[in-house]
């Protein structure tokens, strides 16, 4: 069987259930403003390419109605975004190690916090991710 990437972060994995139903039982072709409008809450979050690819939307329409909302500006143009996640890969030499803790902290004060011992530090990052993106 072959793997469809990582999996959605769960408000990104609803929102594409509400298009999809959408679009199975719609009576006209344009996306209702109330879509739309979900859609560019979740490009602020997760960014237009990754929404508009979950939703199954035009990234092009996505990023301008974007910018519409934010009062016309470009966003590439201003402050980077700080990652959702960021995964650090382990040195070489770090792959030996026989205790790890990791804590993460979010916005809002959402916090978790991993200790191994006699873990692969390869599968750390995958099962941090999967573990941060499951709680949101």
């Amino acid at each position: 069987m072959r793997s469809r990437g990582p999996e959605l972060p769960a408000r990104l994995a609803r929102a594409r259930e509400r298009f999809v139903w959408w679009r199975a039982t719609r009576a006209k072709r344009t996306i209702p403003e109330e879509l739309w409008t979900l859609a560019v809450s979740l490009a602020r979050e997760y960014g237009v390419w990754r929404t508009a690819r979950a939703l199954g939307l035009n990234n092009h329409s996505l990023g301008r109605r974007l910018r519409e909302a934010d009062g016309g500006r470009d966003l590439r143009a201003h402050e980077p975004v700080a990652p959702a996640f960021l995964e650090i890969l382990p040195s070489p030499a770090s792959v030996r190690a026989t205790e790890v803790r990791i804590e993460l902290e979010g916005e809002g004060g959402r916090k978790l916090r991993l200790e191994l011992q006699g873990a692969a530090l390869g599968e750390v990052g995958a099962l941090a991710r999967r573990l941060w993106e499951e709680a949101r």
